[in-house]
């Protein structure tokens, strides 16, 4: 994952981006914009049986974007070689593929930590000036942000 730009741009509807440790690679669902297609489909089953298979999903590149509720900037997000899966409305981090990549994540709760700091529960992409740091929230045990579909602009 890689921030591929800071812009501002028009709202659309929010969703969330949710960190998966049983996922093996990212996700993107409908919330998201689709810029490339690797010509390489995957069948994926999820970790319940009784949702069968899905076959011949498309292997992407794809954007979403973070608006930080601080300041109103806008993060756009890239997510390489990720599954995409029409009909989902959320999308699913791999913390795996996530680290590889040089993106650090914390994923520790903060109520789970002795001494909290802003890095604590987020992802921190980038350093330096250029560092942007995400928090993350918790919706019952899954860690997750909110993100939406990029406008093209």
């Amino acid at each position: 994952m890689r921030v591929h730009s800071t812009q501002s741009t028009v709202l659309c509807s929010e969703t969330s981006t949710e960190i998966d440790s049983h996922a093996d690679t990212c996700v993107v669902g409908d919330n998201s914009l689709l810029f490339h297609d690797f010509h390489r489909p995957v069948n994926v089953t999820g970790y319940d049986d009784s949702t069968g298979t899905k076959e011949n999903c498309r292997t992407v590149s794809a954007a979403v974007a973070y608006t930080s509720p601080e300041d109103g900037e806008v993060v756009i997000l890239v997510m390489n070689q990720a599954i995409s899966i029409p009909g989902m409305g959320h999308n699913l981090m791999c913390p795996m593929q996530v680290r590889i990549n040089d993106v650090h994540l914390h994923d520790t709760p903060k109520f789970l930590t002795l001494r909290p700091t802003e890095e604590t529960h987020s992802l921190i992409v980038g350093g330096g000036d250029d560092r942007i740091v995400i928090p993350l929230s918790l919706q019952g045990v899954m860690s997750f942000f909110p993100t939406r579909k990029p406008t093209l602009m």
